[in-house]
């Protein structure tokens, strides 16, 4: 419901207070708390105590998060600004162990297709400023294995992260020019 909401950019409050509410009830799947997240994100809810409730409550269960569950969390929070450290570092570490997994066929979300995983949590620790040196280069070295399959928006997010983070990842940096080089007509001005 929440995500339907969001989807339609509608904040209504008494929603999504009963949704916080109900959250705290029970336990959620990583598909419940990654789409409760993305909802905030969306909605641009960046003072609500769901999201703390959220953060904290993804980071106690990361460990079961697949590699999109973990991508568009960190996305989500990205979004808001919000640089929750336990949570970031369990992401990270959750990731890192993951990373053969990351770059696979999308899953469960409908807007999220092979390799947005890898260019979302790319873009998300960057947004952040968060410069996680062992991430980085579990991530480059899966996006390098991958690069034909990343579309123009992955290559550009990916390098966009290098970039902002002021990383100079030369064999990164150059699979991403060459398959920029081979698809350059599907790019946006």
């Amino acid at each position: 419901t929440a995500w339907a909401f969001a989807k339609m950019a509608m904040w209504h409050g008494p929603l999504f207070a009963a949704i916080d509410a109900a959250a705290r009830a029970r336990k959620l799947s990583p598909q419940d708390l990654t789409s409760l997240a993305w909802a905030c994100a969306a909605l641009l809810l960046q003072d609500s105590p769901l999201l703390t409730f959220l953060a904290e409550t993804s980071g106690s269960a990361v460990w079961e998060f697949g590699p999109q569950h973990l991508s568009l969390s960190a996305w989500s929070f990205a979004l808001l600004a919000l640089r929750h450290e336990p949570l970031l570092d369990a992401i990270a570490c959750q990731a890192m162990q993951k990373m053969a997994e990351f770059g696979a066929a999308a899953g469960s979300f409908e807007d999220v297709g092979p390799c947005q995983d890898l260019a979302l949590m790319a873009w998300a620790f960057a947004s952040l400023a968060v410069c996680n040196h062992p991430l980085l280069a579990a991530l480059s070295g899966a996006s390098r294995s991958k690069i034909k399959q990343f579309n123009p928006q992955n290559l550009s997010n990916t390098a966009w992260a290098w970039a902002t983070l002021l990383v100079q990842d030369l064999p990164l940096l150059s699979a991403i020019s060459q398959q920029a080089v081979e698809t350059v007509a599907e790019f946006d001005a």
